[in-house]
């Protein structure tokens, strides 16, 4: 029976790496720096690793209703940085706040906003800020102690996620009273966006969407802008998240052992030492395997052409009167 890597911790995974490395022997204790410094490659690592589509084995659906009239939508909920107060158990009022005022040096620090996410001693997960006042800010969860110290914020967007890499598909969802259809938006590259001539025209849903993953908040924009306050769905690829040495590793088949034997590589130069012929080839072999099995083939559904009106016109027939 194989091992569930969800039994094994960031830990675990280290001393496997470091064995690997020839700087640690079986059953050898850790130097807890040493344990500091190669979590801090690992971490560096999945951060890297989230750039590769064929690294990511699963795709978030964001579900929202649009605005209609909306054009654009900025998107994310990244760190835009802190403030000072005080938590008082089971209260919702942090005290004795100085706002973050607008940067003037070019800094990425954001003002405060309703929505944002706040994290620090005696905040409870999750979060967000619901009211600001002169010198408090409130927020949706009562404290669990009291504390005064550094809170750090986020800088949510109209869409409030995670910021993604990147958007793999979509598709509007317009529900009447007998049926639910779903009508597809493909996504646009911004050449594509760029020569759409009248980026305004009104439509009943969005065919086309152009993303820009700009930092700390993305922009998205869509094509024709829906006219309705459309139920729209769009998948982004899950951007893989740092662990702490505790961290159970909710990972698939396969991702432990390459972790191990890239982390190996990783720390070989991180020590000074060189890279056996070893590490690189299992390294190489099991980044093979978890890319294939992320891979997905296009398969293309043959359609007799004398069956359809059109190829190239789908529900969307409404803006252009069935001609393209």
């Amino acid at each position: 029976m194989a091992i569930d890597p969800t039994t094994k911790t960031a830990t675990d995974l280290i001393t496997g790496a470091l064995r690997k490395t020839g700087q640690y022997a079986p059953g050898e204790a850790i130097a807890s720096q040493d344990l500091n410094d190669a979590l801090d490659v690992l971490n560096a690592h999945l951060d890297a690793m989230s750039l590769d589509n064929k690294a990511i084995f699963n795709s978030v659906e964001n579900v929202i209703t649009l605005t209609a009239g909306q054009q654009k939508y900025t998107v994310g909920n990244e760190y835009a940085g802190t403030f000072v107060g005080t938590t008082t158990s089971s209260s919702n009022v942090i005290t004795g706040v100085t706002l973050p005022q607008t940067p003037t040096n070019g800094s990425n620090t954001a003002v405060l906003a309703l929505g944002a996410t706040v994290q620090g001693p005696g905040i409870p997960t999750g979060s967000t800020v619901t009211a600001i006042g002169t010198n408090t800010v409130t927020i949706s969860n009562p404290a669990t102690g009291t504390f005064t110290n550094q809170i750090s914020y986020t800088s949510p967007g109209q869409i409030v996620i995670q910021r993604p890499l990147r958007i793999t598909n979509a598709y509007s969802r317009v529900t009447t009273t007998s049926s639910t259809v779903d009508f597809f938006c493909d996504i646009k590259d911004l050449t594509d966006y760029a020569n759409i001539g009248l980026k305004s025209q009104p439509g009943p849903w969005a065919k086309f969407l152009f993303y820009n993953p700009k930092f700390p908040n993305a922009d998205m924009y869509l094509w024709p802008v829906p006219n309705q306050a459309v139920e729209f769905h769009f998948w982004s690829d899950q951007v893989l998240q740092s662990v702490s040495l505790s961290t159970p590793l909710q990972l698939p088949q396969g991702y432990y052992i390459y972790l191990q034997f890239a982390l190996a590589e990783l720390l070989c130069v991180e020590f000074g030492v060189p890279i056996s012929e070893d590490i690189i080839r299992l390294t190489k072999r099991y980044e093979s395997k978890i890319k294939s099995n992320n891979t997905v083939v296009d398969q293309e559904i043959a359609i007799d052409g004398a069956l359809v009106t059109s190829m190239n016109n789908d529900a969307g027939w409404i803006l252009t009167g069935g001609f393209q």
